[in-house]
């Protein structure tokens, strides 16, 4: 169950990662290890393949589908659609019983702009297009790239905004999931910041490892819900990608 929690941030570390995009074929692996925010969730490790082909004009992998719609020398405009991984599918959690969420697709818009030396201002706007819950999200994050030595390093800090009707979906628990000792729950919208570090060395032209660490720190109205335990997570990744 906490291997589908640490999947539904997978294509947040790879996009997050500063990685030299290179025109082809890619593919590689992602072994990531997290803590749930949920009751009765603990850490746990998984190992996800990555492959897709990316070009100037799109890419499209295991982690979605990317068009480059506009681009410059300091910003880039993309269109994108993204599958999101919930925790709560089939969770054998007795404090998530009866509780079950299905994998959904979003489709949104993302912004860079580089505005300063190694400095870079992301926005992405999402909306669920699958029909489970209707829900937006809204992602904002300032990245500042350094060199520590020979490896590149990308510190960053950013804001999760999501709808009521995602964070509905996520965090809350209807009334037909209710019963003594876990009544229904509606968070509202929130707002989640984040802070995260990731690296990513070249080992050859064609062959790059890399890894993220990242923490959460959850809305207070997020850790109201009595399905979650955490006001905090910390998730963590090493990886490695081949192009051809």
């Amino acid at each position: 169950m906490v291997a589908r929690f640490i999947a539904r941030l997978l294509a947040f570390f790879l996009t997050a990662l500063p990685v030299q995009a290179q025109d082809g074929m890619y593919v590689g692996a992602f072994v990531g290890v997290g803590a749930s925010p949920y009751a009765g969730e603990a850490t746990s490790t998984v190992l996800r393949p990555t492959l897709g082909v990316r070009t100037e004009a799109f890419d499209i992998g295991t982690n979605g589908a990317t068009a480059h719609i506009a681009q410059s020398e300091r910003a880039a405009l993309d269109i994108f659609l993204r599958p999101r991984f919930f925790a709560l599918t089939h969770s054998d959690s007795p404090e998530l019983a009866g509780i079950d969420r299905d994998v959904t697709l979003d489709a949104g818009l993302s912004y860079a702009l580089d505005f300063a030396q190694g400095t870079r201002l992301n926005l992405s706007v999402a909306h669920e297009i699958t029909g489970e819950h209707h829900g937006q999200e809204a992602d904002l994050r300032l990245t500042q790239r350094f060199a520590l030595g020979a490896i590149p390093l990308g510190v960053y800090a950013g804001a999760l905004w999501r709808s009521q009707d995602l964070s509905r979906y996520l965090y809350g628990v209807t009334a037909a999931e209710a019963f003594i000792g876990r009544p229904a729950f509606d968070p509202g919208a929130t707002t989640s910041p984040y802070i995260g570090v990731n690296a990513s060395l070249p080992v050859s032209p064609r062959v790059r490892v890399f890894g993220t660490v990242q923490a959460d720190f959850l809305d207070p109205a997020i850790t109201d819900s009595p399905i979650v335990t955490e006001d905090a997570t910390l998730s963590l990744g090493v990886g490695i990608q081949f192009s051809f």
